[in-house]
């Protein structure tokens, strides 16, 4: 195989790999986008460029902007379950980015909350306000999740009519109820990353 023997230091050699990464591959996950633009902006400023020239350098480099540029790396602040909901998009980019500023023990705090509430989505709304807050209480989250005091149940009710909505789509397939609720649920987080993000 053919190949060009450069003379770089490691940190030249780490920026060259990264930048063959990313252009190389299509679709790339925001984490792996996030870690990515973070090791080329350490690599810049390793090299010499300094940090008020390093997001322009990037988004030069990357054909991004720069505002996406500094969304990205702010991701990478994020806990790793939570980055991943980013990923899997339960959780919108920019809803993401908003979330990456709450500190460690606060991320900690929400994603066990979701977890205990069956929480599956963080909207942009959502999350701006939780960036908003001087703390992270259970009564803050239950208000900005829409969940009661005296029920953990989110303040949705699922109606007769929507029930008959959903049996009409499903009629005369073979479907059971699991499968009919992760095609919903697909569905449903499909939509609120068009209307949300």
């Amino acid at each position: 195989m053919p190949c060009i023997v450069k003379d770089a230091d490691d940190d030249s050699a780490a920026l060259i790999v990264v930048n063959t990464n990313l252009n190389q591959r299509e679709e790339l996950l925001p984490s792996e986008k996030a870690f990515a633009y973070k090791m080329q902006a350490d690599s810049l400023a390793k090299v010499g460029v300094h940090n008020v020239r390093t997001t322009s350098e990037l988004a030069e480099i990357n054909d991004e902007s720069k505002r996406n540029i500094q969304y990205y790396i702010r991701l990478t602040h994020l806990l790793p379950p939570l980055l991943k909901m980013v990923d899997e998009k339960f959780i919108p980019f920019r809803s993401g980015v908003n979330l990456s500023y709450l500190q460690n023990d606060e991320q900690c705090k929400l994603q066990d909350f979701m977890e205990e509430n069956d929480i599956q989505c963080v909207s942009l709304k959502q999350s701006e306000a939780l960036k908003a807050l001087a703390a992270l209480t259970d009564d803050t989250l239950k208000e900005i999740f829409g969940l009661t005091r005296q029920s953990a149940n989110p303040a949705v009710k699922i109606g007769a009519a929507t029930k008959g909505i959903i049996k009409k789509h499903f009629q005369g397939t073979s479907y059971d109820d699991k499968e009919i609720s992760e095609i919903v649920n697909t569905a449903l987080k499909a939509y609120f990353e068009l209307v949300i993000r």
